[in-house]
């Protein structure tokens, strides 16, 4: 009897567990998640080859919701041309403290250095000089007499010839400052002219025509810095200072044969004081070819 019943009870239905058709559907789907069906259908997770295509190779997915920080690029100035033929022209003035100079205030300058450039070290050749007046003395000594003199002219010449390297400090950035070495000749000239009557001999007319050059070897010191206004092309500041060394000083009389002594032959005068140990100042327009 108690068998019976226990059967009776398990192929009963549960009770109120009528369906409505009207009412909305939940459909397990095979990997575990519900799909609620509004009209009685069944909708199914689209298929793999269905799905939206994989982003181009290259580019970072996004998930939904998160904000990405992007990073804009910082602006640099533009790559500069660092290697290949070097050209710098350079106009200034010159000048030194020594006492050959002392009636030279300050001389016109001009220069150029040509090389190649292999990235930060160029090795160089330059060529520079300049030219301009002194003032003249008003009187001159001749024979234990004074000439004072009706018009005279006094004339200062510079040229310098040598060999180095410069050293660019800095690889890419839009200013470029260098430092440089030099070693090679440098020619120092003085003319002076004028025309008198001794004191003793009021009538006498005097005509003085004197020379005087010194050649030297010479080392050089080159700082500068460049603006780069192209990729090419820069524009700036240089100073050279010339420190000259041993050489020889020829004086004569006009178009006459000049006597030259060794520097280290004088006895008189002190060369290191007495011929100059010019600097320069310029502004150099370079290029990179």
């Amino acid at each position: 009897m108690i068998a019976v019943v226990i059967v009776t009870l398990a192929i009963a239905p549960p009770a109120d567990r009528t369906i409505d058709p009207e009412a909305p559907t939940a459909v397990v789907a095979p990997d575990g998640d519900e799909i609620e069906i509004d009209d009685g259908t069944i909708e199914s997770e689209p298929d793999a080859d269905d799905a939206a295509p994989p982003p181009p190779a290259g580019t970072a997915a996004l998930d939904v919701g998160t904000t990405a920080e992007v990073t804009k690029p910082k602006r640099r100035w533009p790559q500069t041309k660092r290697k290949g033929a070097l050209v710098m022209a350079g106009l200034g003035a010159g000048g030194c403290t020594q006492d050959q100079c002392e009636p030279l205030k300050a001389i016109p300058w001009v220069s150029l250095t040509g090389g190649y450039r292999f990235g930060r070290f160029a090795p160089i050749l330059v060529v520079q000089g300049g030219a301009g007046p002194a003032d003249a003395p008003d009187a001159v000594e001749y024979e234990d007499d004074v000439v004072p003199l009706r018009e005279s002219t006094d004339t200062r010449g510079f040229l310098h010839v040598g060999v180095g390297t410069l050293l660019h400090l800095l690889a890419s950035t839009p200013f470029d400052p260098y430092f440089g070495l030099t070693i090679g000749y440098l020619r120092t000239s003085t003319r002076f002219r004028g025309n008198g009557s001794p004191t003793m001999s009021p009538g006498t007319n005097l005509a003085f025509d004197f020379v005087e050059v010194a050649h030297r070897g010479t080392l050089g010191v080159v700082i500068g810095i460049g603006f780069r206004i192209r990729q090419r092309f820069t524009i700036g500041p240089r100073v050279d200072v010339l420190v000259p060394f041993s050489g020889k000083v020829c004086v004569g009389d006009g178009a006459q044969d000049k006597t030259c002594t060794k520097l280290g032959d004088l006895e008189s005068v002190d060369a290191g004081q007495f011929f100059p140990r010019p600097w320069v100042a310029t502004l150099q327009v370079g290029f990179v070819i």
